[in-house]
């Protein structure tokens, strides 16, 4: 069960406050990183990615410490030790989705998409009747890819099929023309 925090705790805790999470890493440094906190009841909540690294430390070792200053007095501090008791992901953490909320954003997603539709369409062209094994196998890939990690790593993995397309276009455009048995 946790323990009851003071009054004052629960208002830097509910504040707009500056935090910093304390983990051990594997060699048992410690590791401290600004968080975003919260509360609920007396359990203190903190927000941080999946993937990060302090996430990670803190599932290999639970035992925490955070440090709460005070945004308008940075006197006004408090300072808590414990161990993480429960982990969930938060249905509204948009740092895991593709952010496009900006004109910019825009267009780089549909530059993004069209290149993905360019490297499908050419990669289909040569399968013929294969194409519906392939879609289904590509779909169970991708499926598989989405669980272990989201959107990691998508753009570069269009930019490397783009690139190897590209090479292979202008490699067979040129063995094409030194070839003069092949006009």
């Amino acid at each position: 069960m946790a323990a009851s925090l003071p009054d004052d705790v629960k208002a830097l805790l509910d504040g707009p406050n500056f935090a910093h999470l304390a983990t051990l890493r594997k060699n048992g440094t410690p590791q401290v990183d600004p968080v975003w906190v919260g509360r609920e009841g007396n359990r203190i909540l903190i927000g941080t990615g999946e993937r990060t690294v302090k996430a990670r430390n803190a599932l290999r070792d639970p035992h925490v410490a955070l440090s709460i200053v005070g945004f308008r007095d940075p006197y006004d501090e408090a300072m808590i030790r414990g161990r993480i008791v429960e982990r969930r992901p938060d249905p509204n953490d948009r740092r895991g989705r593709i952010i496009v909320a900006t004109d910019r954003g825009r267009d780089v997603a549909a530059r993004r998409c069209e290149a993905l539709r360019h490297v499908e369409r050419q990669v289909l062209a040569t399968l013929g009747e294969d194409e519906p094994t392939f879609r289904t196998l590509l779909r169970r890939v991708a499926a598989q890819a989405n669980d272990l990690d989201p959107a990691a790593h998508a753009c570069e993995i269009v930019e490397s099929l783009q690139d190897r397309q590209e090479k292979k276009t202008v490699r067979g455009s040129r063995s094409r023309r030194a070839d003069p048995a092949r006009r």
